[in-house]
């Protein structure tokens, strides 16, 4: 039955003299059009709260929009008042840009769906800019909130967007207290230690002719740009747990290193360390890649791992703090700081401290990554005649 029509029934009710019971009324709340309208209010009211929150680096009462039995939004006020303090410390002491614009979202509602008397899922999608950085708890496109009538109107119960468990992941401890937090944020940018892990040439060793393809930001910066949010399709796509992050970096520092963005140049795997094995190498094509090529973990341990003057591949520095790491160097996240990196990005911009990465396809900035971090700096890969 649509809207109208049962608002129409519920005026004949009315007039003469039938009661509704509140449990009918409710039902005709739900999915009413007065009623849509307040669901949709709380809706942008809860993101425009939590946007004013990331802008204005302070806490949020988000009582009014979602309700304060819900595990996931008990996370997410947690991970939102932990950000916030985060971006306010390294603002104060000035150690990185954080942003305090606001960028424009708008949102085109799907659907909604009537769980039962009082509960109702609202689909949508999320519009903005996606040449800017949004809060990592602003997912652009596809989102699903579960809203609830209680006693004090409508709350929110669950919001459901592309991986929001990097932002409110329920193996971080969001309750660190201020002060551990400041010692965190300047151990963060007070480290000024740089190491080349590689061997310079000797004379201990017979050196094949060889060519030393010097690492360029000014390739590597406008491919990761140009690819963050439309895929290059002469690559394949990582569908595994671990997403496309890591992927896309090893094409980025494949292209800054030299390679050509042409299939029949990616599968003679030009630039790259080819091998039949998928735990050896670093290579990609459109049918997949090496383990070094997509895992987190393993594409640091190729990158870093000492190599003497006759191996080929990719020699790096490992750079200690994000402050000393050049533009078009690469950054590793380990969101819950337990030795176990999740998520490789590169970086865009050296003023704003701000990254390219896949899963989610973004922009982001340093302020806005919580958790223990590691970089390094592409130099050259070498290529024997």
């Amino acid at each position: 039955m649509k809207p109208r029509i049962l608002r129409i029934c519920l005026v004949f009710l009315l007039v003469f003299g039938f009661s509704l019971s509140e449990s009918d009324v409710r039902r005709v709340k739900a999915i009413s059009d007065e009623q849509t309208t307040i669901i949709e209010t709380q809706i942008e009211l809860y993101f425009d709260l939590m946007y004013s929150a990331y802008v204005n680096l302070e806490t949020v009462d988000l009582s009014s929009v979602i309700s304060q039995s819900s595990a996931q939004m008990q996370l997410k006020v947690k991970a939102l008042e932990l950000l916030s303090k985060r971006r306010l410390v390294i603002q104060n002491r000035n150690y990185a840009y954080v942003e305090t614009n606001r960028f424009q979202t708008s949102f085109d509602y799907t659907s909604f769906h009537i769980i039962d008397d009082d509960t109702v899922v609202v689909s949508f999608i999320l519009y903005g800019d996606q040449s800017k950085s949004y809060p990592p708890f602003i997912s652009l496109g596809l989102n699903t909130i579960t809203i609830n009538y209680q006693s004090s109107g409508w709350l929110i119960t669950d919001h459901e967007y592309e991986y929001r468990d990097i932002f409110e992941n329920p193996n971080i401890d969001y309750d660190i207290n201020y002060e551990d937090l400041v010692g965190q944020i300047i151990d963060e940018f007070t480290s000024l230690t740089t190491t080349f892990n590689y061997s310079l040439r000797s004379q201990r060793y017979v050196i094949p002719p060889y060519t030393d393809y010097a690492y360029s930001a000014l390739r590597a910066v406008p491919y990761a740009n140009k690819f963050y949010k439309n895929y290059n399709t002469l690559f394949y796509t990582a569908n595994t747990s671990g997403g496309d992050c890591t992927n896309f970096i090893s094409q980025t520092v494949w292209y800054g290193f030299g390679g050509v963005n042409n299939s029949s140049v990616i599968s003679s795997k030009f630039l790259m360390d080819p091998s039949n094995d998928y735990s050896i190498g670093w290579y990609a094509g459109s049918g997949g890649g090496s383990a070094a090529w997509e895992q987190v973990d393993v594409f640091w341990s190729y990158m870093t791992s000492y190599k003497l003057a006759t191996d080929v591949g990719p020699r790096v520095a490992i750079i200690s703090t994000v402050q000393n790491l050049p533009l078009g160097g690469v950054m590793q996240i380990d969101f819950e700081s337990d030795n176990d990196f999740d998520h490789t990005v590169i970086l865009v911009d050296k003023t704003k401290l701000l990254f390219a990465q896949h899963t989610n396809d973004a922009l982001h900035y340093y302020s806005d990554y919580i958790g223990t971090k590691r970089f390094m700096m592409p130099q050259y890969f070498r290529v024997f005649e």
